[in-house]
């Protein structure tokens, strides 16, 4: 469900922190997002500086469709730990359905820059040059994410977009 910082490891105040959101973390596994939500704002009022708190704060946001709530969530977690990529890429869900395609386009480059090869940071840059109205970024950077061989539901996708984008007008 998440991605923890590459830089944290096996350190044990990070443990801990990831501890803390636990009991959270089940609940949105199991869809009960306001006990989840109510949950992480205790982690994070007790915690201020947990990044696991306010990233899975943003992605019960996320989930119930408040995008700028979830955004913050997503931005709070990347203040505390700048490479957590899982924020990164949140992050930049969240700008695009905000409508905010340039800016969803540099946190995707920032998570690729993070993890080059990282299928997730292809598809968010897929979708921004897509959202942008960049057909031929959007493919490129289509065609790089079906090479690593996602899930077989998102690579059905991921082809139904990239048909599209070939049968129709060029840049």
């Amino acid at each position: 469900m998440s991605r923890k910082p590459a830089e944290h490891g096996d350190d044990p105040t990070h443990a801990a922190r990831w501890e803390q959101v636990e009991e959270a973390t089940e609940l949105l596994q199991e869809g009960r997002l306001e006990e989840a939500i109510e949950s992480l704002r205790e982690v994070v009022r007790a915690h201020p500086d947990n990044e696991y708190g306010w990233f899975f704060l943003g992605q019960a946001f996320f989930e119930q469709g408040h995008w700028d709530k979830a955004l913050k969530g997503y931005v709070e977690a990347l203040q505390r730990a700048p490479r957590f990529l899982g924020a990164m890429l949140g992050a930049g869900h969240a700008l695009l359905r905000l409508g905010r395609p340039d800016k969803a386009l540099r946190m995707a480059r920032q998570a690729l820059l993070a993890a080059p090869d990282d299928g997730d940071g292809l598809y968010l840059l897929g979708m921004a040059h897509l959202q942008r109205g960049e057909r031929h970024a959007a493919a490129q950077a289509f065609r790089r994410f079906l090479d690593g061989r996602p899930e077989w539901e998102t690579a059905v996708e991921v082809q139904a977009i990239l048909q599209r984008l070939e049968s129709g007008p060029t840049e």
